[in-house]
């Protein structure tokens, strides 16, 4: 499985901001018709998935927050990459990241569950894989962050998996698998008192409890069942907690040992407030999950909205619709829990932001001319060079000039003894000639004298040598005011930032943002205090709002020219719409 990686399908850029447009009451909004064609396109029934992958990786990439995601395949006995999604930033090293991506793949075939290994391509970046239930491919992502955030993109990346291969086994612990077994443990029951809905959850969740309680906070049910004492410490939590719940929007995700908590009182690691039951009824009671299954347990709060959805599309379906519903669930589990989860999260709000390509300028410039018609001797720095103050960076031929300053010199020494004879003979006429003339000498070597001064032409200022127009011309001529040197100072740099002028709306609550350059590892540098261009300015056929600030440099470390890319945070919205923000854009000038 040493194959070069040969990439023949097109390769896609994450993008940062496209987004639906939302439609009004009474219609879906468009972004369900996108989601159900772009699944529609997954060939689900095969491992290949060439016509269909691009956009459940595009989507795995934004909610993971991934610089790169692939689909690995199995061809002929061969891993090869059948879809690749990259940030346009890693373009011109992509088959490097693809080579390492398969290769990561190929290691979590070869072991078991999802593997996460630094980047040897992107030192910093971690690439994780997961394989396919029926080991003839898996997903493969590059991204950052710690061990924490490791863990937490497992289960997206074992729902990608699932989206692009739902073979689903029946021994599958990850949250996929999971979800699966709890729509088909669900399938076709109808508790008959909270007992038995407490048992059924117990079951389905594989929790160590479960407690089921009426709209008011009284405990109708446990699992395993016993009977619970009204002046309880742990009955007074559970109703704190029922409340919580009633005025939730969603589930109520309690963790940790805060003192009067219900974990606490338990001593549990995870309690879940789920709302069981038919969702149109509002008195409907709470379900609390103490420490379910390790599949559900590393869930977040945003995740176990997906798991209500679940309960409560089963919930509303009765008698013969319900079983109908479930056969078509269980017909293919993987699929729609899949559909479901990509669904919520569309829906779920993140950290929005404008992406915005940057370039460091010059705060200033300073330029060493020559001061007189000279020939040019040679030159001692060259474009990129640090210099410092007082460093000679040219030198003008000087021989005549030292020549002609000794001649001006004598000349000058003879008519001042000419006078000095002339005065002692009373000669006031020859005198006051003789002491023009020395003096007229005396300017003239006066004025060579400055200019052999000036044949070192050196640098005003600490910096960095930005232009040398006559490096390799020794020789040739130069007139006086010829610029020799370009220097500017490194202590500080100014931030030229592009922002699209699509996103100019939205810059109205920007403050300050995070500067990514180039070339740079460690923390980004905060950048703010922008100051906006009077004009629009378009670059490579894109129309652009210059924004520039200025940012500190002591170690001198950055340099003039350096390009990157600047995060400017401007709130929260749905992913839906941060995914289609470009697209519905282009509609809309495309319309008018």
């Amino acid at each position: 499985m040493n194959r070069p990686v040969d990439i023949k399908e097109p390769v896609a850029r994450i993008s940062t901001s496209s987004g639906p447009h939302e439609s009004g009451k009474g219609e879906a909004p468009p972004l369900y018709d996108r989601l159900r064609s772009g699944l529609r396109r997954v060939d689900l029934s095969r491992g290949d998935n060439k016509s269909g992958a691009a956009p459940v990786l595009a989507a795995l990439a934004e909610l993971i927050d991934a610089d790169a995601a692939a689909l690995v395949v199995e061809q002929n006995g061969t891993l090869v990459v059948s879809d690749l999604t990259i940030d346009a930033r890693h373009r011109d090293i992509r088959t490097k990241l693809a080579s390492e991506l398969r290769m990561a793949a190929s290691e979590a075939l070869r072991g078991s569950g999802t593997r996460a290994e630094p980047s040897s391509a992107l030192p910093g970046l971690f690439v994780i894989a997961s394989g396919f239930e029926d080991r003839k491919g898996a997903v493969a992502a590059l991204k950052a962050g710690n061990k924490a955030e490791m863990a937490k993109a497992r289960a997206t990346l074992e729902l990608a998996c699932r989206v692009l291969n739902p073979a689903a086994r029946s021994d599958d612990d990850g949250l996929p698998g999971a979800l699966s077994t709890l729509v088909l443990r669900l399938r076709g029951t109808k508790p008959a008192d909270p007992v038995e809905l407490a048992a059924l959850f117990a079951s389905a969740f594989e929790t160590r409890q479960v407690i089921i309680a009426a709209s008011n906070g009284k405990v109708a049910g446990m699992a395993p069942s016993g009977p619970a004492r009204r002046d309880s410490v742990g009955e007074q939590a559970v109703r704190d907690l029922v409340a919580r719940s009633n005025g939730a929007d969603g589930p109520i995700l309690e963790r940790g040992q805060e003192v009067g908590s219900l974990t606490a009182i338990l001593k549990a690691d995870t309690v879940v407030a789920l709302r069981a039951g038919d969702p149109r009824d509002t008195a409907r009671p709470t379900c609390l999950l103490v420490d379910p299954k390790p599949a559900f347990t590393r869930l977040g709060a945003e995740d176990w909205v997906v798991v209500q959805t679940l309960l409560d599309s089963v919930s509303e379906a009765p008698g013969r619709d319900r079983a109908r519903v479930l056969r078509r669930w269980t017909k293919n589990a993987g699929a729609l829990v899949a559909a479901s989860l990509v669904v919520v999260a569309m829906f779920v709000p993140i950290p929005d932001r404008i992406r915005a390509e940057a370039e460091l300028e010059p705060e200033g410039r300073s330029f060493v001319t020559a001061t007189f018609n000279a020939v040019l001797r040679h030159t001692s720095a060259a474009p990129g060079d640090t210099v410092a103050r007082g460093d000679t960076l040219a030198e003008l031929e000087g021989e005549e000039l030292v020549l002609s300053r000794a001649t001006a010199a004598a000349k000058a020494e003879e008519a001042f003894r000419t006078r000095d004879a002339a005065v002692r003979a009373k000669e006031v006429t020859e005198a006051e000639l003789a002491r023009l003339e020395g003096e007229a000498f005396a300017s003239e070597r006066d004025l060579l004298d400055w200019q052999i001064s000036q044949l070192q032409l050196k640098s005003p200022i600490d910096g960095v040598v930005l232009a040398s127009p006559f490096e390799h011309s020794d020789g040739a001529p130069v007139r006086e005011g010829d610029i020799v040197a370009e220097v500017a100072p490194l202590d500080r740099l100014r931030v030229r930032i592009d922002v699209p002028v699509e996103d100019y709306e939205r810059l109205a609550s920007v403050t300050e943002g995070k500067l990514h350059l180039d070339g740079v590892s460690g923390e980004p540098v905060t950048v703010s205090g922008f100051s906006r261009a009077a004009r629009a300015e378009t670059i490579d056929e894109r129309t652009v709002i210059p924004l520039r600030t200025g940012i500190d440099n002591p170690e001198s470390a950055l340099r003039p020219g350096q390009k990157g890319v600047v995060l400017l945070p401007t709130g929260s919205a749905m992913l839906g719409k941060i995914l289609f923000r470009n697209a519905w854009n282009a509609l809309e000038r495309w319309a008018l």
